[in-house]
């Protein structure tokens, strides 16, 4: 396609791999193509220094068909496995091992092979060691690795800094210096982590799901994590007649996110009364246009888009208007 787009310019395109590898970490203003982006997003690379996928790239690539190779290895993992979730009806073990990926992103081998065999995760049990991988040499800091506050993975250090897996983590925890943890190489089994793949789209994003959850729950307002098998993040049950369903977005770009908003799944078995799109905080605060954009480019659809905290100030609201009613 760069190839195609150049020549139709009359510009000799990259000749070879790395010829396009150097072109993909320089941003794309200077690219000799031109693309069909907010400007303000012409500044960005597709690639770091190390070749990784920077953030952009990888929102960039959820708005291509068939154009996100990880994300499509993430769904192939997980889509196995809510696919039989639902065909046997385990929605609690289908939960379990969900909020086990997000909570032990990184763990003893022997800790895994102690929840593979567990009830709680039942069936799914067998699936966790296609999720993890071990934990490579160049994670380690002599006997032990560091963890990421946020998203609890390995910290790697490079050229002195430490990075994880989300440029973001180091924004959250403000360059590492909060939250961080060690975890020591056990004597016996070494140590494993949740694939790059899991980490990016089901630990990272479930942090949020699981703080947004727990806080609801603290105001005794019962919540369903991932409800009917997945269909969106969190159904919070006000009454038995007001039911708000709740999907979590937790992305850096929100001209990349708009086109991904779209009407929560309302069919009858898992109906709801009213649809949140639910951004953290932390992004509103670090792009202050963010949800007037997300607005703006979603009037007249059937669901409001708010932050996490204006959420809950809603629930606690509506749940002192319903206590005062009954």
């Amino acid at each position: 396609m760069l190839a195609v787009e150049c020549m139709m310019r009359g510009i000799e395109p990259p000749t070879h791999t790395q010829a396009a590898i150097a072109l993909c970490k320089k941003a794309l203003n200077t690219w000799p193509v031109r693309f069909a982006l907010p400007t303000h997003l012409f500044e960005e690379p597709l690639l770091d220094a190390e070749e990784n996928p920077t953030t952009f790239c990888r929102e960039l690539a959820e708005n291509a068909v068939g154009g996100d190779a990880e994300h499509e290895l993430c769904q192939d993992l997980m889509r196995k496995i809510r696919r039989i979730a639902e065909l046997l009806r385990k929605q609690s073990a289908y939960v379990a091992l969900r909020r086990h990926l997000i909570e032990h992103a990184v763990m003893p081998l022997h800790d895994l092979i102690d929840a593979a065999s567990s009830v709680e995760l039942g069936i799914f049990g067998s699936d966790l060691h296609d999720l993890y991988e071990t934990v490579p040499f160049s994670a380690f800091e002599g006997d032990h690795v560091l963890l990421c506050g946020y998203c609890g993975w390995t910290l790697t250090r490079k050229e002195g800094r430490l990075h994880c897996g989300g440029a973001f983590c180091e924004v959250l925890t403000e360059d590492f210096t909060r939250g961080t943890s060690t975890l020591s190489l056990p004597e016996r089994g070494g140590l494993v982590r949740v694939r790059s793949a899991i980490r990016n789209y089901v630990v990272a994003p479930g942090k949020s799901e699981l703080t947004l959850s727990q806080a609801l729950q603290s105001m005794g307002v019962p919540v369903e994590l991932w409800p009917y098998f997945d269909r969106y993040d969190l159904r919070v049950s006000l009454s038995h007649d007001e039911i708000w369903a709740v999907d979590v977005k937790d992305w850096t770009y929100p001209h990349l996110l708009a086109r991904q908003l779209t009407p929560l799944p309302n069919e009858e078995e898992y109906s709801y009364t009213q649809a949140f799109y639910a951004i953290p905080d932390a992004r509103i605060r670090h792009t202050p246009s963010y949800l007037e954009f997300l607005r703006a480019a979603t009037v007249g659809q059937p669901f409001s888009v708010v932050s996490i905290n204006a959420l809950i100030a809603r629930v606690q609201e509506r749940k002192r208007q319903l206590d005062a009613r009954y």
